[in-house]
C-alpha cells in the first residue's frame, strides 16, 4: 500500500495493527502491519509527489515483499461535477495524459493507458458497494464531510500527471476535458504506480482516491477547510475494505514450494509414511496407518 503525503500515510497507517518497522536498504521505510480480522500483511510506504518517484518506491515494494496485490490511495481534484469533494474513485483505467509531440501544428497528445486488475475491481465492487465500507472513517471524520449525504463511490477512469491542477479553464484543464473526457479526477502518481506494477510481471494494482477537490480556484480553500485530510480517511476505509473482502491467491511460488514441502516430508526407505508437519495438500493423500 502507498501513499503520496503523510496525512494519506497516517490514515492508512490507522487501520493496521502490531506495525513493525523495515528499511529497505536504500533507506526506503517500509512498515509492515496487520489488518485485524482478515490474513492479511501489509506493508505501506510514502513515495512523494509525483509519477517517477511512486514508479521506483512501487518497484522497491515490489521486489522486497512480491505483493499479492499494489494498491496506492490518496487524494485527488474531481474534474466533474458530479463527483463531489468526499467521494472515492475507484480507478478503472489510468491515464498518463503527459505524453505528446511538439509540432507547428500544436501538441499531439501520444497517451498512455494502464487498466485496474479485474480481481480487484471486482473485491472493490463488492467491498464498496454499499455504505458498510465507510464506518471504518474515523468517527470525526464522517461528521465533518462536506454534505449531508455520505460519500459516493465512483468506478471511472483518472488522469495521472506531474501538474498540480487549480485552474478548471487552464490549459491542462482543456486539454482533459477534449482527450481524456472519460476522466473523472486527476492525480499525480496513479501513472508510475501502473507502470511499476505493469513492468513487475502484472502484479495486481488499483489505484483508490478521495475526492478534495474540484482542481479549480476553490483548492486552497478547499484543503485550508479539512478536506484533504477527509478524503485521505476515506481513501484508507476504501481500500482497507477491499482488502478485507479479499481471498489469498495460491501463486505458483507457493504451489512449486508446497511441492518442495510435501516431497521433503515422506519418510522413511519405502516412502509410505508421511509426516505432515510444515506442508499443505490441496488433494487426497494416500499413506499407510501405523
Amino acid at each position: 500500500m502507498l501513499t503520496a503525503l503523510p496525512l494519506e500515510y497516517q490514515a492508512i497507517r490507522r487501520h493496521l495493527e502490531k506495525v513493525q518497522r523495515e528499511d529497505h536498504p536504500s533507506g526506503t521505510r517500509f512498515e509492515i502491519g496487520l489488518l485485524p480480522n482478515t490474513p492479511w500483511q501489509v506493508a505501506i510506504a510514502r513515495t512523494g509527489e509525483g509519477n517517477a518517484s511512486a514508479a521506483v518506491i512501487a518497484e522497491r515494494a515490489h521486489t522486497s515483499f512480491k505483493p499479492q496485490a499494489l494498491f496506492f490511495a490518496g487524494v485527488a481534484g474531481s474534474l466533474k461535477a458530479d463527483v463531489q469533494i468526499d467521494d472515492v474513485v475507484v480507478a478503472t483505467k489510468v491515464y498518463d495524459y503527459q505524453g505528446a509531440k511538439e509540432t507547428a501544428e500544436g501538441k499531439l497528445a501520444r497517451p498512455r493507458a494502464w487498466e485496474a486488475s479485474h480481481w480487484l475491481e471486482q473485491a472493490a465492487a463488492a467491498a464498496l458497494g454499499d455504505e458498510r465500507w465507510w464506518h471504518r472513517v474515523p468517527p470525526e471524520m464522517r461528521a465533518q464531510r462536506a454534505s449531508l449525504r455520505s460519500p459516493k463511490v465512483h468506478f471511472k477512469p483518472i488522469a495521472a500527471g506531474d501538474v498540480l491542477l487549480a485552474d478548471a479553464a487552464g490549459p491542462t484543464a482543456q486539454l482533459l476535458k477534449a482527450i481524456y473526457n472519460d476522466a473523472v479526477a486527476i492525480e499525480m502518481e496513479g501513472a508510475g504506480i501502473s507502470k511499476a506494477a505493469h513492468i513487475g510481471g502484472g502484479v495486481p494494482a488499483l489505484v483508490v482516491r478521495g475526492i478534495s477537490d474540484m482542481a479549480d480556484g476553490g483548492k486552497s480553500a478547499a484543503d485550508a477547510a479539512g478536506s484533504q485530510e477527509r478524503a485521505a480517511a476515506n481513501a484508507a476505509a476504501a481500500v482497507s475494505a477491499i482488502i478485507a473482502d479479499l481471498i489469498p491467491r495460491k501463486t505458483s511460488k507457493t504451489a512449486n514450494s508446497t511441492s518442495a514441502n510435501a516431497q521433503a516430508s515422506i519418510k522413511g526407505p519405502s516412502g509410505d509414511h508421511i509426516d505432515f508437519r510444515g506442508s499443505t495438500f490441496y488433494g487426497p493423500v494416500v499413506g499407510k496407518k501405523e
